[in-house]
């Protein structure tokens, strides 16, 4: 099960916890005459504070890139934490210049330049931890899909718009050539599917889900945005139901929309059916990147997809 608290700090605005921290180092190192510590005090106090300001600081800088892009290093920690014991220097000399009531201390951008480095390393397995936790990564799958695939599969969409499942199996096997199965894992766990073709000028997502446990937290659009900088300059192409077919249909088209895909008006285009039994579709078609013709790609998919002359 995929943790819907990992999911919703992802939807956190970025480098928020860094804003926050930073507000209140600011507000504490450069407010003239800051209120007092009374509850409390000991030698060298002020050190401790400034070394961990600003160690908390470089924490959650390196905590928030950690969960934007699954990277934490060494290479970080040093750019982060120069930076922020520079930054800490230099509240020191504004201080001084302010001429406030407050002056420059070099033995606290000590504490602020020593907090910057060594308090990221106190939390260092967490820090890297979560930053793996945060990785989202598309995997091709090599072998028949198996029963995650199927229940997702069979659970998302209805008998109209999908295959039977022994033929999805089949064409799996005997398409290679062109028929892709993609993962969304998340966690290390199975998250989505995303099953496609490659057309060679054009890639078309046929089917696109994602699980139930890690749905309306952002992740499908996270996956969405991945799988077509994947495919780089190739354009995509995928089919939606109709505006009129109601509000659901509406969301589902302004989802796409958000994630650069354009709807394309004025063209009538209707899903074959799967096979005998069930139903012809009235569809819209969808496009991100450069695509041929809107004509060109629905023969290309009436006759490769659906098996119609």
């Amino acid at each position: 099960m995929i943790s819907h608290t990992n999911l919703l700090m992802d939807r956190l605005p970025k480098y928020f916890a860094s804003a926050i921290v930073l507000i209140v180092i600011l507000y504490a190192v450069l407010t003239p005459n800051p209120p007092s510590i009374q509850m409390f005090s000991f030698p060298h106090l002020d050190k401790v504070i400034h070394f961990l300001m600003f160690g908390g600081l470089s924490a959650t800088i390196l905590w928030d890139y950690g969960r934007l892009t699954g990277k934490y290093g060494v290479r970080q920690w040093l750019i982060v934490g120069l930076c922020c014991g520079a930054f800490g220097f230099l509240t020191e000399l504004f201080q001084e210049l302010e001429n406030a009531g407050r002056s420059a201390d070099w033995k606290d951008g000590l504490a602020d330049f020593s907090g910057a480095f060594i308090v990221p390393l106190i939390f260092s397995s967490i820090i890297r931890s979560h930053t793996r936790h945060r990785r989202m990564r598309l995997s091709d799958l090599k072998k028949t899909p198996g029963d995650k695939d199927r229940k997702l599969y069979e659970g998302s969409f209805p008998e109209d718009e999908r295959r039977e499942w022994s033929a999805l199996e089949e064409i799996s096997n005997e398409r290679k050539d062109s028929f892709r199965l993609t993962h969304v894992m998340y966690q290390g766990r199975f998250a989505g599917i995303i099953y496609w073709w490659d057309f060679g000028d054009f890639a078309y997502i046929e089917h696109f889900a994602i699980d139930s446990s890690a749905r309306n937290c952002g992740l499908g659009g996270r996956a969405l945005d991945m799988f077509t900088t994947k495919l780089r300059d190739k354009g995509v192409v995928l089919e939606v139901e109709p505006e009129t077919d109601g509000e659901l249909a509406r969301r589902r088209i302004g989802f796409y929309q958000r994630h650069g895909f354009e709807l394309i008006k004025d063209f009538k285009y209707l899903q074959p059916p799967y096979s005998s039994g069930k139903n012809e579709l009235e569809l819209c078609l969808m496009t991100k990147g450069k695509c041929p013709q809107a004509e060109i790609m629905a023969l290309t998919l009436r006759k490769e997809v659906y098996g119609v002359n």
